[in-house]
């Protein structure tokens, strides 16, 4: 049961990885063509992509965690499909996982306004204005820090229970 679980929270911990990155990727795509300069990228895209690989690592390990609370209670309900479970609340995690950071990043942006004005990413990327990249990530991975419990909250409510019998 161990080896199988570490097996399975790996390969979780790969593919939610994994799948950050290309959410990631998708979110910067338009900034990647305006951060190369010479060959090389701009400090303010490093910047930005590092926030936001920062936030997404630290929301997937809290997924994990959380994860492998849910496979004990799997391999202690011992089903018929143990697989089919365990793929099922995986990817039911990893899909919060990302949507809790999809979440955040977008009320980041909405709220950063607030502090850095009404800009556009390009237009500050082609700048190399690395402290608005810098207040922006900051301020979505201080978002994520102080709401952390309640998406723990959250995933404990997917979690699979443990049916105790009770005898009267």
């Amino acid at each position: 049961m161990n080896t199988s679980k570490t097996i399975a929270l790996t390969t979780s911990a790969v593919i939610a990885i994994a799948i950050m990155l290309f959410i990631i990727q998708l979110l910067v795509r338009k900034l990647k063509l305006k951060s190369e300069q010479d060959g090389k990228l701009k400090t303010s895209y490093g910047v930005w992509f590092a926030c936001l690989s920062i936030e997404a690592l630290i929301v997937t390990g809290e997924t994990i965690n959380l994860l492998s609370t849910a496979f004990d209670n799997i391999y202690k309900n011992i089903s018929n499909n143990l697989l089919g479970q365990l793929v099922k609340t995986g990817s039911l995690f990893i899909g919060l996982c990302a949507l809790w950071f999809l979440l955040w990043y977008f009320i980041g942006n909405l709220l950063s306004v607030t502090i850095v004005g009404k800009r556009k990413n390009e237009n500050e990327i082609e700048a190399n204005n690395v402290s608005y990249f810098l207040i922006k990530g900051i301020l979505i991975i201080g978002f994520i820090f102080c709401l952390s419990p309640v998406f723990e909250i959250i995933l404990r409510n997917f979690i699979p229970s443990i049916q105790i019998p009770f005898y009267h």
